[in-house]
C-alpha cells in the first residue's frame, strides 16, 4: 500500500469530525458529499475544492481557516519548554492585577527583543 502523507486539511477534518462525534457517514449526510469522498479527503494528501471545504466547515460548525490551517498553534504549544508551561499554570492561580503585571513585563521584554533583532 502506498504511504501518503495526509494533508493538514485531512488531519484537521478528522480532528473536527471526531470532536463533533460524527462518523464519515454522518458528515456525508450533513454535507451532501458522499461518504466515499469524505473518506478520500481524510486519507489523501490533496485538498477538496473550496466550495466543498465551505460546506464541510459549515456542517462541522468551524471556520474554513480552522480546516485548512496547519495547526501551528498546537504544534507551538506542544514544543514549548516544559518550564514555560509550568509557569503558565502558576500564573493562572494569580489574581487579576498580578496577571496583568506579568503580562506587561513579558510584552515589554518581547518588544525589546524584537527591537534588538531588527537592529
Amino acid at each position: 500500500m502506498k504511504n501518503i502523507k495526509r494533508s493538514d486539511f485531512a488531519l484537521n477534518l478528522i480532528q473536527f469530525r471526531k470532536q463533533s462525534g460524527l462518523s464519515q457517514d454522518d458528515l456525508a449526510k450533513l454535507t451532501g458529499i458522499s461518504s466515499r469522498m469524505i473518506a478520500y479527503y481524510e486519507t489523501q494528501s490533496i485538498n477538496p475544492p473550496l466550495d466543498k471545504i465551505k460546506i464541510i466547515a459549515e456542517a462541522l460548525k468551524v471556520k474554513v481557516s480552522d480546516l485548512v490551517d496547519e495547526n501551528k498553534k498546537n504544534n507551538e504549544i506542544m514544543n514549548l519548554d516544559p518550564r514555560i508551561l509550568k509557569i503558565a499554570m502558576m500564573i493562572k492561580d494569580l489574581n487579576r492585577t498580578d496577571k496583568e503585571s506579568i503580562y506587561n513585563i513579558i510584552k515589554s521584554l518581547h518588544k525589546k527583543q524584537l527591537q534588538e533583532v531588527s537592529k
